[in-house]
């Protein structure tokens, strides 16, 4: 976890510390990193262009609320995930896909 810049934000009135998942390794590995999360703790993922591909949650222990969002910042869907699912995929492409623990 310390080789990962962070961000402060705000999300559904909840303040959260995310994790960014800039490149190929962080996106790939994403919350799998945690056997727990600490709390108010999220990744972000970030794309340098729109892009179109399914997220999974193979590896993951907990479930998760994963956002997708365009390049204007505006939501374009929101997934309530389970441990184990796959082909999480959002109706258009995206920039940037927030994951944040289910609670």
């Amino acid at each position: 976890m310390n080789n990962y810049r962070k961000v402060k934000m705000t999300i559904m009135g909840k303040k959260y510390n995310l994790l960014i998942a800039n490149t190929h390794k962080k996106k790939k590995l994403g919350m799998k990193i945690f056997n727990e999360v600490p709390p108010n703790t999220g990744m972000i993922f970030t794309y340098s262009k729109p892009v179109k591909h399914s997220f999974t949650m193979v590896g993951v222990k907990f479930p998760l609320v994963i956002m997708f969002f365009d390049s204007r910042n505006n939501l374009i869907d929101v997934f309530d995930c389970r441990p184990g699912q796959k082909n999480i995929m959002p109706r258009k492409e995206f920039s940037y896909v927030i994951e944040i623990p289910k609670r």
